[in-house]
Order: C-alpha cells, then structure tokens, then sequence
C-alpha cells in the first residue's frame, strides 16, 4: 500500500502543477516572480516537506526518497541540506511565512468570488500540504511529536490566512489541532533524555536481476496496451539482431536509442519505460538498466547557470541506464526571457551526443503537444525517431486493472459489485472528459473504495476473515460518489 500511496500523491501533485500551468496561462506572469507558478509551487512545498522533516539539522534518506517521489524533483541529501540551511528553515519563523503560490492562490480565488464565482485554488493547496505533511511523518512508522507539531501550527497557519481573506472551505484542517492537547509518545525528550532520531536500518532485500525474456512477458502481460507491446517487441526484436550482427563482426547500422511516448495521462508510459530500461541492460545495450525519473522542475533553475548544472547532475544519474523526462513539453513552453527551459534542451542534447553509447531518454507527455516540443529544436527531432503511442484504456481493460489491484491487496469483488465497476468505466469512457485519467482513475476508485469498505466494517462487533476480503456493492457505490464528486470540482475548476 505504501507505493499506492506515494504514486497517488505523486498523481495530486502532478494534478496541482497542471492546474499552475492553465492558471498562468489565463493570467500571464505571475507576480514579478523570476519562476513560473508550476516551478514556485513545486519548490514550496519541498520547503514545507524538509521544514517538518529536518529538524536537529539532519533528514532520513527515507524521507529525501520520499520529498523526491511525491514531488517529481531530484535532490539529493545535501541538496536539500543545503535548502534547510540557505532558506532558513530551522530558524524558528518560518511557519510565519506565507507562500507565494498560496497567496497567488488566494488572490485569485478572491478576484472569482468578486465576479460571483467560487474557486478553491488556495484551500485545494493547502489541503495537499496536509495530505503530504500527514504522508511525510507516518511514512517511517515512528510518528514524532515535533514533526507533528511543526505540521499541524503551519497548516493551521496557513488555515487562518485563507480565513481572513474568506476563502477557506472550512475543512482544511480537518483532524488537526494543537499538538498539545494530543496525548504525547514517549519520546527521549519527553523523558528527560537526549531527542533522538535515528534511522531503524531497513535491510531490503535486492529482487534478483530478471532477463530480457522474463521483462518481456511482463510487459506482454500488462493489460490492455496492445500497439505500445507491438511496437516494443519490434523494437527489443531488431536490437536483438543488431547485437547478433555485432557479435558476428558484421557492420552495424547507426540507430538512436532514444523514445518519444505519448498519450494521455495513467497509460502506462512509465511502467513500460521502466521496463525498457531493464530491458536495455538485458540485451547489453546499457551496463546499469535503471530508470531515473524527472521532470521540468528537475532540470529547469530559476536562476542564470544553474541549469546546466542540474542538467548534468541528473544526466550523471542516469548513466548507463534510461532517463525518462515526463511532460517534456513544457521545457519549450514558455519563451520569456527569465525562462531557462531552452539551456536545460541544449544542455541535454550535447550529454545525449557525449554519452550516446550509455544512455537512453524517453521524453513522454501529450501527443499534441509533444509534437510542438519536438518541432522546437531541430536537434530534438533527429535524435527521437522512434515513436511509441499509449492509447486510452477502454472500460473492460481498467475493470481488468482494478481486480488486479484488488487481487494484489487480497480483496474480492462480488459479482454486483463487479456489475457497477463495469457499468461505471463504460460510462466514463463513453463521455471523457478532459482530464481523464486512465489507470489513475482506477487506482483513485480502488482508494476510495478500499476506505468505503472500511467504514462499514468499523462498525460490526466481529468481522470474518471473508467480510475482511470482501467489497460488496454499497462499498463501490459509496466510492463512485465521492468518486463523482471530485470528478464534479475538477469540471467546475477547468
């Protein structure tokens, strides 16, 4: 459940920063600020997560994989050691500060309510920071009190902010109240001793190295995605010939390596880059096979020679195994002058050239718009000849996806149950909406569904192992509710 959890935050996010993207583009230039409101955001609120993780100035590598994962950035510790210190954050007011996407928020939600209309760009932010506050402390299993206390007195600040401008739904801070009239752990510092925070070693064990045989049937059994199979097998098929004629001293035919996915959103595009990559190191393409994953605001700086630097870092990351740069059209998006989007093409372009023998980019996003990327630069459209569509799921294959997420968890649906989840995905299919989500939407459900089933099995006085198992038809009826509602807001806010 704990990767369910990230990748659905992760997905909340992502869904933040697009909603950043159509409000600049509505608004223009943001308050005089040097970043975009995409870039602004995403930086604040990895302030936010270091400020409640970072105190006695040292942070858990668990909790920098996660600030990583759920953010979409790349840092490393002392990058973000570096934050902590440069930013001030331990200095004792900084849950004072306000930030300036919230505050960018607000002062438009002010400006629809002038107009007659609601919108809940600011409370819909600061609900994500308590989602990630709440995520970010119990992700280790060692909730501690001054992690908790610092979440709880920032988001009850941020609260109040939204408050005095009117523009707080009332529910932000929902299950929050001052630490102190919580009932405290037993902590060396509640005890007299020394506060300790000491990282319990978590020995992982390393999941044997599969072979390029064994990748492929896994790709071949992902559900639905029957071109994106197609095109990779022809793909794994032609290179597995190249090999043979390399190891046969026959001449090689020059071919790039890099890939361009496009689709729409929850399609699969990363989990078949991961693949790939496995895939590369399979067949002796590249030495490492993994994949690093990353974004505009992993590679884009907001100031002047900075990302050229983040460009090379993350690069360096990734040799020897596949760099997959999801929503890459939005490195060329933007053509002001204070946008360095173009340094971060050009930079990446000459490590492609310097390290073509070791390493593969995946560029993925919207097919439309990643059309536009690649005609941006000609450099770009002649290093990325291969092309790999992700088409929507259709309503019988994200009914496939969601029994396997119930199976992966030991859940079962009845027979109704499977009736109404059938009947529903038709009927989304059948009228999408923009921002359809694929997969996503079925992970969503399945969330929701999972907490549903929860709350009526809280309040039976035995419950069987069977009951335990078992999602009945209420439980998804109740889901798609809510599910419904929050499909309702996003048409409202779009």
């Amino acid at each position: 459940m704990e990767i369910m959890i990230i990748d659905r935050l992760k997905g909340e996010c992502d869904k933040m920063y697009r909603t950043c993207d159509r409000l600049q583009m509505q608004e223009g230039a943001f308050d005089g600020q040097r970043m975009t409101l995409r870039e602004c955001t995403r930086l604040e609120i990895v302030l936010y997560l270091i400020y409640i993780s970072c105190y006695e100035h040292r942070i858990l590598n668990s909790e920098v994989r996660f600030i990583n994962q759920v953010t979409g950035m790349y840092l490393s510790k002392d990058q973000i050691m570096m934050y902590y210190y440069d930013r001030q954050l331990g200095a004792g007011d900084y849950d004072r500060q306000i930030p300036k996407s919230i505050q960018e928020c607000v002062r438009m939600d002010v400006r629809s309510k002038k107009k007659g209309n609601k919108t809940t760009y600011a409370q819909d932010l600061v609900n994500l920071y308590r989602e990630l506050g709440q995520a970010m402390i119990s992700y280790n299993n060692d909730t501690d009190p001054i992690e908790l206390d610092n979440m709880t007195n920032y988001i009850l600040s941020l609260q109040k902010y939204l408050k005095k401008y009117e523009v707080n739904s009332g529910n932000a801070a929902n299950g929050l109240t001052p630490l102190s009239s919580r009932p405290r752990k037993k902590t060396a510092a509640t005890t007299g001793g020394a506060a300790q925070k000491a990282e319990a070693p978590k020995v992982q064990p390393k999941e044997p190295e599969k072979t390029a045989d064994e990748l492929l049937d896994e790709l071949n059994s992902l559900v639905g995605l029957e071109r994106v199979k197609e095109e990779v097998n022809n793909l794994i098929n032609l290179l597995k010939i190249k090999q043979l004629r390399k190891e046969r001293g026959l001449p090689q035919a020059v071919m790039s390596m890099h890939l361009v996915f496009s689709g729409n959103p929850g399609t699969g595009k990363t989990t078949v880059a991961r693949i790939l990559a496995g895939l590369y190191k399979g067949l002796g393409i590249l030495s490492g096979g993994q994949l690093v994953e990353v974004d505009r605001a992993g590679l884009v700086s907001g100031y002047v020679g900075q990302t050229a630097t983040k460009v090379t870092e993350v690069v360096d990351s990734a040799l020897g195994g596949v760099l997959f740069i999801d929503e890459a059209y939005t490195l060329t998006a933007n053509t002001g002058t204070n946008d360095f989007g173009q340094e971060a093409v050009d930079t990446l372009l000459k490590a492609m050239e310097d390290h073509r023998d070791d390493l593969v980019v995946i560029v993925a996003g919207y097919t439309e718009l990643m059309e536009q990327f690649l005609q941006s630069n000609p450099g770009l459209r002649s290093r990325f000849n291969t092309f790999i569509f992700f088409d929507d799921y259709e309503p019988e294959e994200l009914t496939k996806i969601y029994e396997g997420m119930c199976g992966k968890s030991r859940y079962e649906l009845t027979s109704e149950a499977r009736e109404v989840l059938h009947g529903y995905f038709v009927d989304r299919c059948g009228h999408k909406p923009e921002n359809f989500a694929n997969a996503r939407e079925a992970r969503n459900l399945f969330e929701k569904t999972i907490t549903q089933q929860a709350n009526r099995l809280v309040g039976y006085k035995t419950v069987t192992d069977e009951q335990l198992v078992r999602i009945e038809k209420e439980d998804l009826e109740r889901a798609l509710e809510q599910q419904a509602e929050d499909n309702q807001k996003h048409i409202q806010e779009d």
